[in-house]
């Protein structure tokens, strides 16, 4: 039996070795090898927990979450059963090495152990820090400017504080939260959810994906005011001391005002007055300086445009002395006689007669006043009836003193008498 079996085994080993490639040779042209590549296939992370149950927050580097490309190498009855959502990748986050990178686990739902991956990334980079809560207080930022006469008034949100958390380095980054509210040309209160955004010392966006954030977007209200410019108005009371006289203008730095308001109101305001005891000059002897605050004479509602501008202003009340001044050798041709009897004529005696006029005013007044401007006037009706007289004589002579009328506040405290001959008419 022995010899049998051994009997031609060179013969028989070959036949089965043949038999064997011819068996694969049949199998690899009914299932030959093949191949698939997938593109952009995510990474589920899973066992966060070990990173977060420590009060630590974590972030993918380098879009290293998503593995670009996959090659799938099997035979073809295999590669042609699988489908997209039959590959999967995992990060193990109880894996992660200490240098923050850990090992993808790439696995199929079927046909896992008769499949080769070869991925264009092994290992996911991952950033670890310690995570940090902030409170921040809301501000409105707005985008562009209201209409030209307009300007924005006071904002306000209806919360004004957020909470925010994340890693420690990005939430300490964080300068301020801020509401925006878009108020290009707008005439009128705005009132409107705006979304909330967080920026850096800079004023550049921090990306919201780096943040947990108490609220997204808050009710804001924008107030939206007219504007106007109207004269400011100073008024001065009281009296200045004996021998003094107040020039009853205030002089102010500022002469007009921007203001702003809602335009019901600002239609009705044509001035600013500045009055009342700050500017009174009462018994004062030298210049009045008073130092007074715009915002005070404004009425309720109503507020400065510029408010970056001082709202103090200083306002002097001019004081100066009242002194006399003699103008001596003023021509007889500077009165005028009206009011002469019917059936009369006057006439000056001395038409080259010169006459002194002495004026008592304000120094200020006094030192500008030319003898050209001194004129006066005789009256012969007026100087009749003072003398209980009601009529002239013929080739009477009258001394009378002009009535000079110079300039308001100066006052003519004494004169030459002016000498005339009255003649009757001969009609």
């Amino acid at each position: 039996m022995k010899n049998r079996i051994f009997h031609n085994w060179k013969l028989k080993l070959t036949s089965v070795v043949c038999a064997v490639v011819l068996w694969m040779i049949i199998y690899s042209i009914a299932d030959p090898a093949a191949s698939k590549t997938l593109y952009n296939v995510p990474v589920t992370l899973v066992n966060t927990e070990a990173i977060t149950d420590k009060n630590q927050v974590y972030e993918v580097l380098d879009d290293t979450d998503v593995v670009r490309r996959i090659s799938l190498h099997s035979t073809r009855s295999v590669i042609d059963s699988l489908t997209d959502s039959d590959i999967s990748v995992e990060a193990d986050f109880s894996k992660m090495k200490l240098d923050g990178t850990i090992e993808l686990k790439i696995t199929s739902a079927r046909h896992n152990d008769s499949i080769t991956f070869k991925p264009s990334a092994e290992e996911m980079k991952v950033s670890v820090e310690d995570r940090k809560e902030r409170y921040l207080t809301l501000s409105v930022n707005h985008i562009g400017e209201p209409k030209d006469g307009y300007i924005v008034g006071n904002s306000k949100t209806a919360q004004n504080r957020i909470s925010v958390s994340g890693a420690k380095s990005v939430i300490e980054s964080i300068d301020k939260a801020v509401a925006m509210v878009n108020i290009t040309d707008t005439t009128a209160d705005i009132v409107a959810y705006a979304d909330i955004v967080l920026l850096d010392e800079a004023g550049k966006e921090i990306p919201r994906d780096k943040v947990d954030i108490s609220m997204t977007n808050v009710s804001t209200t924008v107030e939206i005011y007219a504007t106007k410019t109207v004269p400011v108005i100073y008024e001065m009371t009281g009296e200045a001391a004996e021998g003094y006289f107040a020039t009853g203008e205030a002089e102010g730095r500022v002469t007009e005002l921007e203001i702003a308001g809602k335009e019901a109101i600002l239609a009705q305001i044509t001035e600013i007055l500045v009055a009342g005891e700050v500017l009174s000059a009462e018994g004062a002897s030298e210049t009045v300086i008073a130092n007074i605050n715009l915002d005070d004479y404004l009425p309720a509602g109503i507020f400065r445009v510029n408010q970056e501008e001082s709202d103090q202003v200083e306002v002097m009340i001019p004081v100066v002395p009242i002194v006399e001044k003699e103008y001596k050798s003023l021509r007889m041709g500077q009165t005028q006689v009206v009011n002469v009897p019917e059936g009369y004529s006057v006439e000056h005696i001395l038409k080259s007669a010169e006459m002194t006029v002495v004026v008592r005013g304000p120094e200020h007044l006094v030192e500008v006043l030319s003898p050209a401007d001194i004129t006066g006037t005789i009256d012969i009706a007026a100087w009749l009836e003072a003398n209980e007289r009601t009529e002239l004589k013929d080739e009477e002579t009258l001394s009378i003193k002009a009535v000079y009328d110079i300039a308001e506040y100066i006052e003519v405290v004494d004169s030459t008498p002016i000498e005339l001959i009255a003649k009757k008419s001969e009609d």
